[in-house]
Formats: structure tokens, C-alpha cells, sequence
């Protein structure tokens, strides 16, 4: 019934078609209520500005709908007892199934953070300061709700009747175009501004305005301040040693110890402020695990599943903290949360993951089984130890024939420099009685 139940747009669809025909029906029978008419009308106003009014449009076109029922009655013709049991089940758990996959969601609860600059805002809140805010459109009714009146923004998209389409033109084009920017500062010369951080470009853009330095930043947004408005601001909070635009990916362990050092306390700063960051407490967590510091990892990572239980990388912290406590058990049951969520390329590292502690628990099937999902044997790039691997989980579990083709495949793509991995395979192969010569002699290394 999952796979049948129709989508949100196709509802509103029909929906629309329904009414349309409604209206169009009572129109020509001339029984139209003026009321009726009016709501309709104004429904349909408010869906020429954008498909965000779908809700409003269904709501004031149900009058319409209820006194228009398009419902055709036949006298003398019985529908069969299960045909109309069928229908009337249907009937029911359409609606029910509808609701629960249009609007099911494992977002935090009540409310979720998610793709709002909650950081910032926070921040902001903190210094209570005041001032203008250049911001992007998108996020600017938030900005609203949270800033208001002690801060103003330069728009708020969720009202676009107060502004123009050269508004809009303008701020969109200050976060890409140079020209653009430079017009906006000299004629605002706004106190904040906040970028998306998916807008990395936007640092050429204001290398040309040296006033503004980056302060802080959360998992949408990227806050500068204009130092020559709050000096003192700039002085105390500004990031020296944290690129945001380039957090996510960056490998902290090439970092020396007194680089690391300065790095994790703007981090912990950051996160003193605003502690339900998440790319900060991943940041942190990954750190803390990379170091040994297990126990000390588990509370971001818990940090991060409390606010963003949709996100694996919160249960995939939490797995690795505990794997390397060799908690293995409750290892398993957080790297299998992480997989519900997960799409199929972070879903191998996970099954090899859980591979390592079925292993260590030895559960061999189980071991067996999640490594198979993570090595692709006919990707080209999966390397010789994963063949090595697999060849081991295969064994363990008395599958000989497909033991000895994955022990075969790793030594056909292991380096012929790699004397210690040549070796090690060629002992697993000599348990088949296969020598070295034999295998030279194989048509798969011709």
C-alpha cells in the first residue's frame, strides 16, 4: 500500500482538478455562493505567487468542494458486499498511510534546528550588540522571528509582497558578484554579514573589504562583523586559525601540536557559545577519537544525535568512540542506527566497520556477511586488502571455493614491491595447495 499511496503533488492535483470542475459546474447552474466564489478566487491568487500556498489554495477551495460533491448516484445497481468491503478498506487506509509517509520525520522534536543559522542567531543574541544584518533571503523570516527588533536584516523572502524583484536581484548577486557587493557595503555598509556556507567563493569577494572578519560560524552560516562598527567584537571573537568553508573534509591530524592546539580552542569557544552545533561537535568528536580520548568523544557525538537524529554521522561517532573503548555489542547497535541513515557509499565503510566487530566478538556469519556489502569485487578500485579480507570472513565460515578466488584476486593485485602483503597472502594460499609457480602460470596473470 506504501509503494501505491500517491504523492503529495499528485493529491493537490487532483484536488485542483476536483475544483476546478466544482467551480466551473455551479457556475454554469448558476448556484454559486458569492462567499464560495470569493475564497476560491483568492486561492487561486495566492497559487500564482509560488507552490508554498498549496496548503492555502486546498483550504479555501473545501467549500467549494463540499457543497459541489462530484458524486454520480444509480438507482437499481448494487455493488458486490466484497468489492465494497475492498473499497471502504482502501478508503480508510489511504488517507492514513498518506499522512503518515507526507509528513513522518525523525527530525529532533518538537522543534529541529535544521537548515537554520540557530548558531549565528545564538551568537548574535550573545554579543547584544544591535545593528544591520546583510543576509540571504532564504532564512531571513527566521532572522525576523529571533533578532527583531534589536537587529535589522535586509530581507525576509517569506513576505515577498514587501519587496521588489530588484531587491531580491541585489542581495542575491551582493553573496556572487563583486560589483554588487561593493555597492551594498558602500551604501549600507551593513555591521553583519551572513553567507552560506555552501557560498565558498564569497571569500574572494570580500577580500576586497578587509573591515570584515569572519566570527563565527553554525552548520547553514558563515557570520563576518565589521570590525570598524565593533571593534572590540572583532578583537575578541575573530577566527584565526578555522576556515569554515573548508571544515567539512579537512584532516585535523596533519596539523602539528601547536596548530591543533589553537584550532580546537576556537572550536571549544565556538561551542561554549552555541553547544548544539553540529559541525562543531563533530569536528570535536572526530578529534577527540583520532587522539585515543574515547571517552571524552561520546558527548558531542551524543550532542549531535540528540539534535540531528536524521544525520548518521552523530551514531557513527558514537560507534567509533565505542569500538575503540572495544564496547563492540553497543559498537554494532550505533553503527547500525547510522546505517538507516546513511546513503549506499557511506553505507561500505560502515559494513566494514561492523565487520571488524562481528569479528572481534566472533560472529563470523554476521562478520561475513557485512563485509560482502562493503567490497565491490569488480570495482577496479577496491584494493587487495579488502579482497584479503573478505578472503579470511569467507574461510570462517567454510565457503573454500570463494576463499581461495578472493585470496587469488589479492595477490593478483598486490604491488610486487609489497613483499610483506606477498607473503601473507601467498601462506593463506599455500593452505590450498597452490605454489607461487602455479599461480605465475594462472591465464589471470598472464
Amino acid at each position: 500500500i506504501t509503494y501505491l499511496t500517491p504523492s503529495y503533488l499528485t493529491v493537490f492535483n487532483i484536488l485542483l482538478l476536483l475544483s476546478i470542475i466544482a467551480t466551473a459546474l455551479t457556475l454554469y447552474q448558476k448556484k454559486i455562493r458569492i462567499s464560495h466564489l470569493l475564497m476560491i478566487g483568492g486561492g487561486a491568487f495566492l497559487l500564482t505567487k509560488g507552490l508554498r500556498f498549496i496548503n492555502e489554495y486546498v483550504l479555501l477551495a473545501l467549500p467549494v468542494l463540499k457543497s459541489n460533491l462530484l458524486v454520480y448516484h444509480y438507482r437499481g445497481q448494487r455493488i458486490s458486499k466484497p468489492l465494497y468491503l475492498f473499497i471502504v478498506v482502501i478508503m480508510i487506509i489511504m488517507p492514513i498511510v498518506y499522512m503518515r509517509t507526507t509528513f513522518y520525520t525523525d527530525l529532533k522534536y518538537p522543534v529541529s534546528q535544521k537548515n537554520l543559522p540557530s548558531g549565528n542567531v545564538a551568537f548574535l543574541n550573545y554579543i547584544d550588540k544591535g545593528g544591520t544584518v546583510l543576509n540571504f533571503p532564504n532564512k531571513g523570516g527566521y532572522l525576523l522571528w529571533k533578532l527583531y527588533p534589536k537587529y535589522k536584516i535586509f530581507m525576509d523572502m517569506e513576505v515577498p509582497f514587501l519587496f521588489t524583484d530588484e531587491d531580491f536581484f541585489i542581495v542575491d548577486n551582493a553573496f556572487n558578484d563583486a560589483a554588487v557587493l561593493d555597492k551594498v557595503i558602500a551604501k549600507y555598509n551593513p555591521s553583519f554579514i551572513m553567507v552560506p556556507l555552501n557560498y565558498p567563493t564569497f571569500k574572494r569577494l570580500i577580500k576586497s573589504h578587509s573591515e570584515y572578519v569572519v566570527v563565527f560560524f553554525d552548520d547553514e552560516e558563515v557570520l563576518y562583523v565589521n570590525k570598524t562598527v565593533y571593534p572590540d567584537i572583532a578583537e575578541k571573537f575573530a577566527l584565526k586559525k578555522i576556515d569554515p568553508f573548508t571544515l567539512i573534509g579537512k584532516n585535523i591530524a596533519l596539523l602539528n601540536e601547536k596548530e591543533s592546539e589553537a584550532f580546537m580552542s576556537e572550536l571549544f569557544r565556538i561551542n561554549k557559545i552555541y553547544p548544539d552545533n553540529g559541525l562543531i561537535n563533530q569536528t570535536i568528536a572526530m578529534f577527540l577519537n583520532k587522539k585515543g580520548q574515547y571517552e571524552q568523544a561520546i558527548p558531542y557525538a551524543e550532542t549531535i544525535i540528540k539534535n540531528f537524529p536524521e544525520l548518521p554521522k552523530g551514531y557513527r561517532l558514537k560507534g567509533d568512540s565505542l569500538l575503540g573503548l572495544k564496547q563492540y555489542e553497543q559498537a554494532v547497535s550505533y553503527y547500525e542506527l547510522a546505517l538507516k541513515h546513511s546513503d549506499t557509499e557511506a553505507k561500505k565503510s560502515l559494513y566494514k566497520k561492523l565487520w571488524f566487530c562481528f569479528s572481534r566478538l566472533e560472529q563470523y556469519n554476521k562478520a561475513y556477511k557485512a563485509l560482502k556489502k562493503a567490497v565491490d569485487i569488480y570495482s577496479p578500485t577496491t584494493p587487495f586488502t579488502d579482497f584479503y579480507n573478505l578472503g579470511l570472513a569467507a574461510l570462517q565460515n567454510g565457503k573454500i571455493t570463494e576463499a581461495l578466488t578472493l585470496f587469488r584476486f589479492a595477490y593478483i593485485k598486490t604491488p610486487s614491491d609489497d613483499v610483506e602483503w606477498k607473503k601473507k597472502i601467498e601462506k593463506q594460499l599455500s593452505n590450498f595447495i597452490i605454489t607461487d609457480e602455479k599461480l605465475k602460470n594462472t591465464p589471470l596473470l598472464e
